[in-house]
C-alpha cells in the first residue's frame, strides 16, 4: 500500500512548469491542415542561427493586417515553440523578446514633439499616437496569448521565470515589469471564485494541491487527509 502511494504521489508531483508545458502541449493544437504548423523549427537551446528564424515569426505575429485566425495559431505555435526548449533556450527566447521588441527612444521622442508642436484640434490624436508608442510591442505580442485556452496561465509561469531570469540577467527586468502591468490589468478579485478544499473534493482538485503546495511538501495522501481534518480550512 505503502508503494502504491509513494508512486501516486511522485505522479501527481511535477515540477509546476513542468506540469504546464506538458499540459499545454496537449491543448493547443492547430488544424493538420496549417501550412505554418511547421514551419517554426527551433532548437531546444535556441541556437544563434535560430535567432533570425523566431524574429521572423514575431514580426509576423505582430503585422496589422493578420486576420484573427491566423494570428491565434502564430501565436499558438509561437507558445508551442516556447514550451519545447529547454531552460537555455527560453532564457535565449526572453532575453531575445527583451532586446529587440522593447519601446522605440526615437518613435517616442518624435511622437513627443508631434504632441508638443500640434494645434489644440489636433492634439488628442497626437496625445494617442504618443500614448501607443510608450507601448512596446512584446506587449502586444504578450497579449496574443490571452485569446489562447490557458494563456494567462502560460504568461503567469512565464513571469514566475522571469522572477528568477532577471537576478542573473537584468535586462529582463522590464520585460518583466511588463508582464506584471498586463496582468495586472487583467486580475480582478470580482474574477476569482473562492471555494473550500476538502477530503470530499474531487481526486483532479486534491491531485493539483499536491502538485502546487510549496511551502510544506504534502507527503503522502494520508498526509492530505490530515491536513484536510474537520479542524483544519483550506482554500483555494
Amino acid at each position: 500500500m505503502m508503494t502504491q502511494t509513494t508512486n501516486l504521489i511522485s505522479e501527481a508531483t511535477p515540477t509546476l512548469l513542468g506540469r504546464t508545458i506538458g499540459h499545454l502541449r496537449r491543448i493547443w493544437r492547430t488544424p493538420s491542415s496549417n501550412t505554418i504548423a511547421d514551419e517554426l523549427q527551433l532548437s531546444p537551446e535556441l541556437n544563434p542561427g535560430d535567432s533570425e528564424q523566431l524574429i521572423q515569426w514575431m514580426d509576423g505575429c505582430l503585422l496589422q493586417e493578420c486576420n484573427e485566425v491566423t494570428a491565434r495559431n502564430r501565436a499558438v505555435i509561437l507558445g508551442r515553440s516556447y514550451l519545447r526548449l529547454n531552460e537555455q533556450g527560453r532564457s535565449r527566447f526572453l532575453l531575445l523578446l527583451a532586446e529587440h521588441y522593447g519601446i522605440n527612444n526615437e518613435q517616442i521622442e518624435d511622437c513627443f514633439q508631434l504632441w508638443k508642436n500640434a494645434p489644440a484640434e489636433e492634439r488628442a490624436k497626437a496625445g494617442q499616437q504618443l500614448r501607443e508608442s510608450l507601448d512596446p510591442p512584446r506587449l502586444r505580442l504578450l497579449t496574443q496569448f490571452n485569446g489562447l485556452p490557458e494563456g494567462v496561465k502560460f504568461l503567469v509561469d512565464m513571469r514566475a521565470e522571469l522572477l528568477t531570469l532577471k537576478k542573473t540577467y537584468p535586462q529582463l527586468a522590464e520585460l518583466e515589469a511588463d508582464l506584471k502591468r498586463l496582468l495586472i490589468s487583467w486580475f480582478d478579485i470580482g474574477l476569482l471564485q473562492l471555494e473550500q478544499i476538502n477530503w470530499q473534493s474531487s481526486a483532479e482538485r486534491l491531485e493539483k494541491l499536491i502538485a502546487y503546495e510549496a511551502v510544506h511538501e504534502i507527503q503522502s495522501w494520508d498526509d492530505l487527509k490530515n491536513r484536510l481534518d474537520s479542524d483544519r480550512r483550506c482554500f483555494a
